[in-house]
């Protein structure tokens, strides 16, 4: 029922175009498309822009973000003394009319395998001006050596895109990389690509002003697929899906509603469909974490701990988040991205400079991150902390009921990635995906009200069946967004500790047994209007869980 097509959406792809063609015309929501240095005319350029803005005119080369608005620059002919880090300053210049939430380039430096100065530069971009940036691989896939690559691919914060050829079928169980694009590791070992898209046979706005194609194709042609992807996510998250408040003005504000660029790459990331690890058909060096999947992020948009750099760590220190899977999905994913500084000098080994660790303890077993995702889509337990990459991930298939215990430890903050404080520290991004509580409105549902002076009252809802006993711990910490405190979405304090500790008795809105009585929680809770009255003009948060006879929580 909802449709996403990109409105309000601003992005830039960095080549070329013949602005003129009927695809970019412009709509309700969107102007013709902008430029913002040279509007020297590509007709690559002219391909990638409409796999992203195509408006659909003809319809099999609609774009993905057909209500988007797009900014372009071709990188030759730019004015004297302009360069990549000064456009994507003005592009992100909240003074400026542009206001860019992403940027996309099919194109790079001389292949390479090497992390270069080039690649510094491209970190120190997305580092200093918070955007995400899609990068081809590029096609040597073919070649006595396919790692090499676009220099600006093998940058630590830029999601690089790999391809695989889908042999113009809407079946992904034919789709293989085929020996086409170029392939990761990384000269120190990171995974690369992050993601793929297809190879072959997209159709697209052609080589003028007035041309379409269907044969447009290499990792040129999978990039701007992914950051359609990308554009979209923007939308849904910008639309508060994964429920950070937004700033009133819908569709027109979302440049001041965006989400910082590692909270991006990690959403598409825990969204994305793996293809199977196989020689014959994918490594995790071809496609990286998998193809992006729209439907699964918006699915699953209430089953989903989204936290935007909300917590940040001093070298050796840690946060726990504690989360509950009901054992009724098919999938448990947990993305940790950390935005890294530029490195200098290029020779030095690993690449990364800081080195934050993700880790997590449940029914399966304890987990590091990326461990024993080379081989396969499902995480094994133990392993050891991945020294290498600032993308780690724990992916499980069809994950048992209960609790899971899940940590961000900063392993060596070297130099200061979170500048908005005077320590050295550093921040991150973290998704979660498949589990309940927090927004999922499925089970168990707990609502607080007062709608007047005096006035506090608090009902549970959708109990499950088999439910002995329960427990409802109260806050008054609501600084986060709701749904993202450390423990199961709340934000733990001392009323919390109060409440916990409070005995179980027939009727209590603290801890409570079985009845069939006319009590909480088979009926309303009134609490006394001195209690209302002591916690006038304080906001109050609330989580709520029940257990079977055997102290097995249910939901």
């Amino acid at each position: 029922p909802e449709q996403y097509t990109g409105k309000g959406i601003r992005g830039m792809i960095y080549e070329g175009i013949y602005a003129t063609h009927t695809e970019f015309a412009a709509n309700s929501y969107r102007s013709t498309p902008i430029v913002l240095g040279s509007s020297r005319a590509s007709g690559h350029g002219n391909c990638t822009f409409g796999e992203v803005f195509a408006r659909g005119a003809r319809a099999k080369a609609r774009g993905m973000c057909p209500d988007g608005q797009g900014l372009y620059s071709n990188y030759s002919g730019l004015p004297t003394g302009w360069t990549r880090y000064s456009i994507v300053g003005q592009l992100v210049d909240p003074n400026k009319s542009y206001r860019g939430m992403f940027q996309t380039a099919s194109w790079g430096g001389s292949r390479t395998t090497l992390y270069t100065s080039t690649s510094a530069d491209m970190d120190k971009i997305i580092f200093d001006h918070d955007i995400p940036i899609t990068q081809s691989q590029s096609n040597a896939g073919a070649t006595s050596e396919p790692r090499a690559s676009r220099p600006q691919a093998w940058a630590k914060n830029v999601i690089s895109v790999g391809g695989s050829r889908h042999y113009d079928t809407a079946s992904p169980a034919d789709d293989k990389w085929a020996q086409s694009g170029s392939t990761g590791p990384a000269q120190d070992g990171r995974i690369k690509p992050e993601l793929c898209a297809y190879y072959d046979s997209i159709y697209t706005t052609g080589y003028s002003s007035t041309a379409y194609t269907s044969s447009f194709g290499g990792t040129s042609g999978a990039t701007p697929m992914v950051c359609g992807h990308l554009g979209l996510s923007l939308e849904l998250y910008t639309d508060g899906l994964f429920g950070h408040p937004m700033k009133p003005g819908g569709w027109k504000v979302r440049f001041e509603n965006r989400p910082h660029f590692t909270t991006s790459k990690a959403l598409l990331i825990a969204t994305a469909a793996p293809y199977t690890i196989s020689p014959a058909i994918h490594t995790r060096y071809t496609q990286g974490w998998g193809f992006p999947n729209l439907q699964n992020m918006y699915d699953n948009r209430d089953r989903m701990l989204v936290l935007d750099e909300l917590d940040v760590l001093q070298n050796r220190k840690s946060v726990t988040y504690f989360v509950f899977v009901p054992g009724t999905l098919p999938e448990l994913k947990m993305t940790m991205t950390y935005a890294d500084l530029p490195l200098a000098p290029v020779t030095a080994y690993p690449h990364r400079i800081n080195d934050l660790t993700l880790s997590a303890k449940g029914p399966e077993g304890a987990f590091f991150g990326n461990n024993g995702l080379i081989s396969g889509n499902v995480s094994t337990p133990g392993g050891a902390h991945d020294q290498l990459n600032t993308v780690e991930n724990i992916f499980l298939s069809k994950p048992k009921r209960g609790i899971w215990e899940i940590v961000v430890t900063a392993s060596e903050v070297n130099q200061d990635s979170h500048v908005e404080t005077p320590a050295v520290d550093a921040d991150f991004a973290l998704v979660v995906n498949g589990i309940t509580g927090c927004r999922d409105k499925s089970g168990l549902e707990l609502a607080l009200v007062s709608q007047a002076a005096g006035d506090l009252r608090v009902k549970l809802t959708k109990l499950p069946s088999g439910w002995q006993a329960g427990r409802v711990l109260y806050s008054l910490d609501t600084t986060r967004p709701l749904g993202m405190g450390h423990f199961f979405g709340l934000a733990a304090d001392p009323l919390t500790v109060i409440t916990l500790s409070l005995p179980q008795q027939v009727g209590s809105p603290f801890g409570f047994s079985y009845t069939t009585q006319p009590v909480f929680p088979n009926a309303e809770h009134q609490f006394p209007a001195e209690v209302a009255g002591a916690l006038k003009g304080l906001n109050v948060d609330a989580l709520a869980y029940v257990f079977d006879a055997s102290g097995v929580i249910l939901d």
